[in-house]
């Protein structure tokens, strides 16, 4: 349900001359009723073309140009700049201290926290087999 999909649908296969639109003009005479389909002119068709893939194809790029129109007509723009400033803030000064040294501290803390839990399971196991070996 894309808008580039929806496009392409409506246009059909690229190699047809012709384009029948689903819109149908009927015309009625007390005796026969002859339907006509409503056949675009080049012009309108090469400006639907140009929307069509001018336009992001990407269907997630759509979905956010929707939501941020509607965040924009919503909150304000001013509310909207202000997050995102405070957000890219955030974003410098966590850029700025990971720093060599701290990527070494986040390092020996993950590991004793491995190392802690795998001496953990050791112990349990060791106790486990001690508690078996003295019931024998």
């Amino acid at each position: 349900m894309g808008l580039v999909s929806l496009i392409k649908r409506f246009l059909g296969p690229r190699n047809t001359k012709q384009i029948p639109c689903p819109i149908s003009i009927t015309h009625q005479s007390p005796s026969t009723e002859v339907k006509q389909f409503f056949q675009p002119s080049s012009d309108y068709l090469s400006i639907v073309q140009q929307i069509a893939f001018l336009s992001p194809t990407s269907q997630t790029a759509v979905g956010t140009l929707v939501v941020g129109g509607f965040l924009v007509c919503t909150v304000g723009w001013k509310i909207i700049v202000l997050t995102a400033g405070i957000y890219g803030l955030l974003y410098a000064y966590e850029w700025l201290t990971w720093t060599n040294k701290a990527k070494e501290r986040a390092f020996k803390k993950q590991y004793v926290n491995h190392a802690t839990r795998r001496l953990k399971l050791i112990v349990d196991l060791t106790s486990a087999n001690c508690c078996h070996e003295v019931q024998q």
